[in-house]
């Protein structure tokens, strides 16, 4: 199914939701804070710092620190909220972190061993490379 297509869905069972279940509730101000901090700090805060990890560091190691978004769950769950980590959990977090540690870019090795050389930034070929210029 399509994004457009589940956007058709929800907009059809909204009369069928209000109809079986009445309009939804009035909306408290804290309520309405809650929804403030939701929308301003966890979703465009979350997207800025997103958007600026991809510019400035190679989309592998980006990818990477999107893992660690359950660890930070879980552990603002304990500082925050006061939940209790359980053995699991421990366990969960001790392999995601192992996880973005060993699928590092940098670590990515070759078969033989032997590390894979830093692509060239500036556009230009390492030494010794062939590199194929325009005529002049």
């Amino acid at each position: 199914m399509t994004p457009e297509g589940s956007t058709h869905v929800d907009t059809a069972l909204f009369p069928v939701a209000a109809a079986v279940k009445g309009p939804p509730p009035a909306l408290s101000p804290p309520t309405l804070l809650a929804f403030g901090y939701v929308t301003l700090v966890a979703t465009a805060l979350a997207f800025v710092a997103w958007f600026t990890g991809l510019r400035r560091l190679p989309a592998g190691t980006v990818g990477l620190i999107g893992l660690l978004n359950p660890v930070t769950g879980v552990l603002l769950g304990t500082a925050v909220a006061g939940e209790t980590v359980t053995v699991q959990q421990l366990c969960g977090l001790a392999l995601v972190l192992a996880g973005v540690v060993l699928g590092r870019p940098g670590r990515a090795g070759r078969r033989d061993g032997s590390r894979t050389p830093p692509h060239p930034v500036s556009g230009e070929c390492p030494a010794g490379a062939p590199s194929i210029r325009e005529p002049s």
